[in-house]
Parts: structure tokens; sequence; C-alpha cells
């Protein structure tokens, strides 16, 4: 058994290590990636740290124990902040800093002072011994307060899902699916800690550490989010996309109190974009769809949403889809393969434009070009 673990806790350190150099390398190093190196600097360490138990070296586990007892302390405001990373400019993310505060706290009250008594012997605060004959009651409450920031991450995830469409045309929540799944595998691990935890306080033993459930927990999470998240771009949101478009303040230029004013102005921008074709480029943007037209982003989003009645993420692909129609039973595009034609248009993912064609249409491409094709 003990080969089987530390084979496993080697594996976890060699991956570990292989990401960080990943990351390391890498000239883009944005808000998110400096989040991840955080992270997996301390997945590192605390599969050392589990490794220096695993064979007695006494020294190499001092050094290293601080990471193994904070690290589920963090995981819950650091998975909470990445996804803010993902989404927020720079400044909102450093606000989120303040998260950290209570693992700060238990750090200086609880971890160091567990360092110096493995370092001083003599050094024994009476709290330290309260907390060490109550252990499972604070492993208990440190999964509880895991699970509480697990739970903000995925309520702000889905707010920020909500609104992806709303800002970008490429995109949409399920190109962020990952994240869920990885919130979902640590709220689920955390989950059965609690009770394996739970059950310690009733049942003299366990068949198994549940120490050693946590570092599994870890190592599967580094890989996961090493795989997802390294690749994994900033997608900034405007925040004004955070409010209710009902508490939205009119905006200059399309707020109109006659319906032939706003109804000439959607027809001169819709026009003006299909004469552009600017629903071609596959990485528009709210915001840069703003810029050609020299609005603001906030006024367009309000077009679309209020008086156009789709998101741009739905508008701009409808667009899309009415050119791939087009082009689907034109002769012209015969020798042209459907994905091509797609790629042509716009698309830059084939599981994205089969989905949202069957979704504007009914039908898949293929049948819908069979149908309709040299009528």
């Amino acid at each position: 058994m003990v080969n089987i673990v530390g084979f496993i806790l080697m594996a976890g350190i060699i991956i570990t290590i292989l990401i960080l150099l990943s990351l390391l390398s890498s000239t883009n190093k944005d808000y998110p990636k400096t989040i991840l190196i955080i992270f997996f600097t301390f997945t590192l360490f605390v599969n050392i740290s589990a490794y220096a138990s695993l064979h007695d070296l006494s020294i190499l586990y001092t050094l290293t124990f601080i990471f193994d007892f904070s690290i589920v302390w963090l995981i819950g405001p650091l998975l909470l902040i990445y996804i803010r990373s993902l989404f927020e400019e720079k400044t909102v993310v450093v606000k989120s800093l303040v998260h950290f505060l209570p693992t700060i706290l238990i750090l200086l009250f609880v971890g160091f002072p567990l360092v110096a008594s493995f370092l001083i012997p003599s050094f024994q605060p009476d709290y330290l011994s309260y907390l060490d004959s109550n252990q499972s009651i604070i492993i208990v409450l440190r999964d509880i307060y895991c699970i509480v920031y697990l739970s903000f991450a995925i309520k702000e995830f889905n707010a920020y899902k909500a609104h992806i469409k709303h800002a970008y045309s490429g995109l949409s929540g399920n190109d962020f699916s990952w994240i869920i799944r990885l919130l979902a595998l640590c709220l689920a691990f955390i989950i059965l800690d609690v009770i394996l935890n739970v059950s310690e306080l009733f049942l003299s033993s366990l068949p198994f550490h549940s120490g050693f459930l946590i570092i599994c927990f870890i190592i599967v999470v580094t890989i996961y989010l090493g795989y997802f998240g390294i690749k994994q771009s900033t997608v900034l949101l405007p925040s004004f996309l955070m409010l209710k478009l009902e508490d939205q303040k009119p905006v200059r230029t399309v707020t109109f109190t006659h319906d032939k004013k706003i109804e000439s102005f959607k027809s001169q921008f819709i026009e003006q974009l299909k004469k552009e074709k600017y629903y071609r480029e596959e990485d528009l943007s709210l915001h840069k769809l703003a810029g050609y037209f020299e609005m603001t982003d906030k006024e367009v989003s309000v077009l679309l949403n209020k008086y156009i009645g789709l998101s741009f993420y739905d508008f701009i692909n409808s667009l899309r889809i009415e050119e791939v129609k087009q082009k689907l039973v034109d002769p012209a595009y015969d020798h042209y393969t459907i994905l091509s034609i797609a790629f042509d248009s716009g698309f830059n993912s084939k599981a994205t434009f089969n989905r949202i064609f069957k979704k504007e249409t009914g039908i898949t491409p293929s049948r819908y070009q069979k149908i309709n094709r040299h009528k």
C-alpha cells in the first residue's frame, strides 16, 4: 500500500512540476495564469509534504507542512478569485484578495505556531493542545468553509455565464462548462471528506486514512485544471453587463421617444452591419462592434437587447446562419464543404455551428442543404 501511495504522490509531483514549467515559460502571464501558478506551487509542496510524511522524512515534512495545512483553507477562495479573473478587470480581482484574510489569520495563529512547535518542543501553547484534541471537528469546519466558498464560486460563474452572450459572438456558456465540472468535482470531494471526518467522530477507525483522499483529490484537480486552465484565455465582461437591463440608465445614442426614429436607426445599423459583414469575424466582440459604429459598448448592448430583442451572441450568430443558409443552396458553393462555409461565415467551432444551426432551423445543415439545394 505504501508503494502504491508513494507512486501516486511521485506522479502528482512530476505532473505539477511540468504544469508549473509550462506556466512559467509562457510569455503571456495574464492574471488567471498568475493565480494558477500560486495554486500549482501550493499543490507541489502539498504532494512533497505528503511524500515526506509517508517516508518519515521529518525535516522535509516540517518545511512543507504549512502548505499541507493550508491547502483546503485556500482552495475555495482561490478558485473563486480565479473564476473572477477570467471575466473581470484586474482591479476587481485585486479587491477580491480580501477573501484570503481568514486563511492568513488561520496560518498566523494556527499554522505557523504548529510549525514552531515542531521545531521547538518546549513551545506548546494551550490552545494548540485544545485544537489537537478536537482535530476532527476543526477539519469538518474547514471543509464546510471550503464548501461555502465553492458554492459562492458556482453562483458567480452562473452569473458570468448568463452574460457571456451579451459580449461575445464566438463564445457561449458551453465553452466554459469545464469550470462548472471543476467546481462540482471539488464540491463532491470536499463533501465526501466531511462525511468521512464526521464518521471518524463516531467510529474508532476507518478502513483508510481520509488524508489520502484529499491527496488524490488534489492530484485530480491539478491534472484537470492544468489541462483546461493553461489554455484558457481571459474573457473580460463589461461591468455594466452585470446589471439587469431594466436597471441600466438611459444612454445617449439609442434612447428615442419616437418609434419611427428607433426603427430607422435599427434598419441603418443592421444594413450597415450586413453590408460590411462584420459578423464574419470569428472573434467579434461587443466592444469591437461598438467601435465600428463609433458607439459605446453599453449603447450597442441596449440597442440589441431592448430594441432588437436579441443578445449580442444570438444576433450575430443569426446573421451568420442566414449567410450559411444562402451559401448552402447556392450552386456557386457546391464545391465547398459545409464546415468551410460555416467557418467562412464567422463560426470558429463545428460543434457550436451545428448546435446553433439546428436551433435556428430545426434540422441539421446537411439535411437543410439536401432539402433546399437547387430548388
